[in-house]
């Protein structure tokens, strides 16, 4: 199969040489030059193309001027006397008709000691019958601009472009997309030879084995030790500056060397607009290749100047990532490790590198950086890692206790009052010990570290006593004043997310609508993000609850737009995480909005990474296996969310769960069951007025409404919740389910006669009129109708029909 392939554009370049006297041909080893120069001097009679390997200045003059002097003896005098000051003169030879070829190979090695007057005397002539070409890797800070008549094929020349791809294709009788040429000229750098193997191997993913050999004999051997160290420190970087070559490579050579050597490599190219290197995405694959198989010394070498680098620059994820690397925890530990919490570290996560460093880092290590240590233990708490922060957090207080520091103590007692989540009162015992210890705001809980863990829900927090729901958000309302007054507004906007939470889950829309905006403009102005998706949550749902789509439209535009994505948040996985819990809760209260529906579809029954800021989208996708009546699966789901560790799920979570039970046992036909978890849901409902959830659900939740050991007990609450002004939840053909598969459990069966008399009943004939039908008193239908209307408990002629389905 054909390998070699000359791009229009370089043929069009060689062309050029026999019409000029100078030639530079400038690329990296295994770009082809002198292939393409033997293309291009194909025709050329053998005894008029001659070759020089240079490898000293001086004799490579003395070659150029012996050879220039069977053609033109002028000329060659001229050359010598230009590095020769009292020289003999040339002796000229007979002039030969043909034109002269003379290749001068490696200039790179002899460039600095060469006469560059040499060049532009070669480049002044006209009409001359002497070509002279000039192979080099590079011609670096070479003055080519000051050459008159020169054909300079620079590296770029032997790039291949889409369309040269799509053509070398062609000429392998392979038809190949535009979009297949762009991956492979991305992939390749358009290198030839690359390109080749792609082709070869009919477009597909080439063997990585077959391109790191490749690039190991064209590229890296050719390459000095130096130059490898510098480039493994470079592999972590898709583009670099000139600052970061100098910070990066200052121990290894001086600014120049490294950008001569650049200006010399293959598969990295300097993009002048935005004055960066830009290494191409096969180099670095191969660079990070190598530096997966060096010693662990390189390794370190490498990925620790990286990780400062990236640390000293702001970018404290990737500066974590590159020190893990090489489990560089001292490099961790020094990094400002705010506003990481479930950020993923290749496939690690942020919780899992705070664990290790927890179990392997040495003490000495630690002690140098308590203030990161306490930012560990918020991590491992967030993620619901309870035993790991605790020994941390220990560890953390015996350090912190022999620097004798208040201001970190005081720290430590904001890290600590988790100790007693949810419980506010032994909360605000540690809030109110820090505030007599420091004397300046938390350094820890900043802008950038999130409120809460990143929860969008302060009742799904607090709330978790039933009958206390005044009183907490009381008690809330003056722990945040003593929180805010430590943390310089941290928690701007809580307390009244709570009221407004609570007011909505009670149906006082109104109020809700007040206290969302409170909590928005409050969480705006200290850049709360936590609250502030959460008081787009509460306005959402509230706008839904009244039935006002169009300001629910509102709320949901302006989450997607990203202009007002807080910029400290910009590609987190936490912003990510909160975003799509307000967006998922939203599609399970409108499952008809076509731009949400997909929301729905993500998997949610992995309970075993549940943690504070997931539980929330991890519980409203669970209405989607419910649609797709997976009814068992889940039952099983749910009945173990109800088992975590109840830090996880207060009141509005078992709400949430015990409802979703009650309307999967119902669907399936176990009544009784249905019945349990109906009776936590509306037990809640009595005792604390919230009814809006299962007010909104309440057409599917109606069958159960009837259920004996309900409606007698909760009758009073289900006529509330029946009668609350709210707009029920869009009808979808999947909701149609919850329909029992089998009679229910719970009725009675009807006689014979008892159903014949209810049937008759259900379609509006009177007493009289059904006894003349049957031949029977009316006396007698009377009493088969109170016989039906126990046994189905329903008290009214007008419930037959829906009973008798």
């Amino acid at each position: 199969m054909q390998t070699i392939y000359f791009s229009e554009r370089l043929l069009c370049q060689l062309e050029r040489l026999h019409t000029v006297p100078l030639t530079l041909v400038e690329a990296p080893a295994g770009y082809g030059k002198t292939t393409a120069l033997k293309h291009a001097l194909r025709d050329v009679p053998y005894g008029a193309l001659r070759w020089h390997n240079a490898q000293d200045a001086t004799v490579c003059c003395d070659w150029l001027v012996r050879q220039i002097a069977q053609k033109d003896s002028a000329l060659a005098q001229q050359i010598f006397d230009l590095y020769h000051e009292n020289g003999p003169l040339v002796h000229a030879k007979p002039a030969e008709e043909s034109s002269l070829y003379l290749m001068i190979d490696n200039f790179q090695v002899i460039a600095a000691q060469f006469p560059f007057s040499v060049l532009q005397l070669l480049s002044a002539l006209k009409g001359t019958a002497v070509h002279v070409i000039f192979l080099s890797r590079s011609f670096w800070q070479l003055p080519i601009q000051d050459l008159m008549h020169v054909c300079y094929i620079s590296k770029k020349d032997f790039f291949l472009r889409k369309e040269d791809i799509i053509c070398f294709a062609e000429e392998l009788g392979i038809s190949l997309t535009e979009k297949q040429a762009i991956h492979i000229q991305k992939e390749t750098g358009g290198w030839a030879a690359v390109v080749s193997l792609y082709l070869q191997n009919g477009c597909e993913e080439v063997e990585w084995k077959k391109l790191s050999r490749l690039m190991e004999d064209l590229f890296w051997r050719r390459q000095e030790d130096i130059l490898k160290k510098a480039l493994l420190r470079l592999a972590q970087f898709e583009t670099v500056d000139v600052e970061m070559v100098r910070a990066l490579t200052e121990d290894i050579a001086d600014l120049q060397q490294m950008g001569e050597w650049f200006y010399s490599l293959p598969l990295l190219y300097y993009d002048a607009e935005q004055q960066r290197y830009c290494l191409c995405a096969l180099l670095r694959k191969f660079l990070l290749y190598r530096l997966h198989n060096a010693s662990f010394l390189t390794q370190w070498d490498s990925y620790h100047r990286c990780g400062c680098w990236y640390r000293e620059h702001g970018e404290t994820k990737k500066a974590v990532a590159a020190f893990y690397k090489v489990l560089d925890y001292a490099g961790i530990l020094s990094c400002d490790l705010t506003g990481l919490l479930f950020e993923k570290f290749d496939k690690l996560s942020y919780t899992e590198i705070a664990g290790e460093i927890l179990r392997h880092c040495p003490m000495e290590t630690k002690q140098r950086y308590p203030l990161s240590l306490l930012r560990l233990c918020y991590a491992l708490f967030a993620d619901a890692a309870f035993t790991e922060y605790q020994q941390l957090l220990e560890e953390a207080k015996g350090i912190i206790c022999d620097g004798n520091d208040p201001n970190l103590l005081g720290e430590w007692e904001l890290i600590a009052a988790f100790q007693d989540f949810p419980n506010l009162e032994k909360m605000e015992q540690h809030y109110q010990r820090a505030k007599r210890l420091m004397t300046a705001p938390s350094v820890i809980f900043t802008v950038g570290e999130p409120f809460l863990f990143g929860s969008i829900s302060m009742w799904r927090l607090f709330y978790t006593k039933p009958g206390e729901l005044e009183r907490t958000a009381e008690t809330l309302e003056r722990v945040m004043k003593l929180y805010n007054s430590l943390t310089a507004g941290h928690g701007s906007g809580a307390a009244e997310l709570y009221r407004g939470e609570v007011c909505c889950a009670q149906g006082r829309f109104a109020d809700a609508e007040i206290y969302g905006y409170q909590a928005l403009y409050a969480s705006l102005q200290r850049k709360n993000a936590c609250v502030t998706y959460g008081a787009a949550l509460l306005l959402g749902t509230n706008a839904v609850y009244r039935g006002d789509l169009e300001a629910w439209k509102r709320i949901l535009d302006y989450l997607e737009d990203p202009a007002h994505t807080y910029a400290f948040l910009q590609d987190s996985f936490l912003d990510v995480c909160m975003k799509e819990t307000v967006q998922s809760y939203f599609a399970m209260l409108q499952p008809k909005e076509s731009r949400l529906r997909k929301r729905l579809q993500a998997a949610s029954n992995r309970l075993y990474d549940l943690n504070f800021t997931n539980s929330a989208i991890k519980g409203v996708r669970i209405p989607r296996i419910i649609l797709k009546k997976n009814y068992h699966k889940a039952i099983g789901i749910l009945e173990v969310a109800l088992k975590v560790d109840a830090r996880l799920i207060a009141l509005p979570s078992q709400l949430f769960i015990h409802t979703n039970l009650a309307l999967c046992y119902f669907a399936i036909g176990r009544s009784r069951k249905a019945a349990e978890h109906l009776e936590f849901t509306l037990s809640l409902a009595e005792r604390d007025q919230v009814l809006s959830f299962a007010a909104y659900f309440r057409e599917y939740l109606e069958p159960l409404f009837y259920l004996p050991s309900v409606s007698r007990k909760y009758a009073a609450v289900i006529q509330e919740i029946r009668s609350l002004p709210i707009q029920n939840i869009p009808a979808v053909p999947e909701w149609k389910a919850f329909i029992p598969k089998q009679e229910n459990e719970w009725e009675e069966p009807l006689s014979k006669r008892e159903r014949e008399i209810a049937e008759l009943a259900a379609r509006g004939l009177r007493n009289g009129e059904i006894a003349e039908m049957l031949h029977i008193s009316e006396g007698t239908v009377k009493n088969h109708l109170k016989i039906v209307f126990r046994k189905l408990n329903i008290d009214r002629r007008s419930s037959l029909r829906g009973r008798l389905r």
